[in-house]
């Protein structure tokens, strides 16, 4: 594990296994992710990565072993889109900010905008995902995800400006 202090990093943990129906699939799996970096989780296919980033994200608890840190914002963008069919892009991206009660539509508006340019889909707030090629639906995904790393005060100074580059908290768009 990493030398650096708990608090640099993002996620932090030791000796986690699990088992999801009944199958083994993760055993004594450890993992320190740095908050801030970009950060690579490499392995074959099925071998449990997606798995092992739900744990750190909260989305599944472990059956053994522990999460020493947590991400207290966290988004994750999925392998496939997961757009609700029925609802525009726009819709689909307030999504993530329907827990901020004190945010007015204009200011929703605002990031929503802000975080389609920075996946160079300005515009696209009116489409329907069936009117999105896969690539699109995908950065779409992203913009979602992103939802929670703009800071409303900040504007986007700090986010990527072109697909391939990194954003916030290790982003690449």
């Amino acid at each position: 594990m990493s030398e650096a202090p708990v608090a640099a990093l993002g996620a932090v943990l030791e000796g986690v296994s699990l088992r999801l129906g009944g199958r083994p699939v993760l055993r004594d799996a450890s993992l320190a992710l740095e908050a801030g970096a970009i950060n690579c989780l490499l392995g074959a296919s099925g071998c449990g990565k997606s798995t092992l980033l739900r744990v750190a994200a909260g989305l599944l608890p472990p059956d053994a072993g522990q999460v020493l840190a947590r991400p207290q914002d966290c988004a994750m963008v999925f392998q496939a889109p997961r757009l609700l069919r029925w609802l525009t892009v726009g819709e689909n991206l307030g999504l993530a900010l329907a827990h901020r009660r004190g945010m007015k539509r204009a200011q929703k508006a605002q990031r929503i905008g802000q975080a389609l340019e920075v996946v160079q889909l300005a515009g696209a707030q009116a489409l329907f995902p069936h009117e999105l090629s896969g690539g699109m639906a995908q950065r779409v995904g992203i913009a979602r995800a992103l939802q929670s790393a703009i800071d409303g005060d900040e504007g986007k100074g700090h986010l990527a400006k072109a697909p391939g580059t990194a954003g916030p908290a290790g982003a690449v768009a």
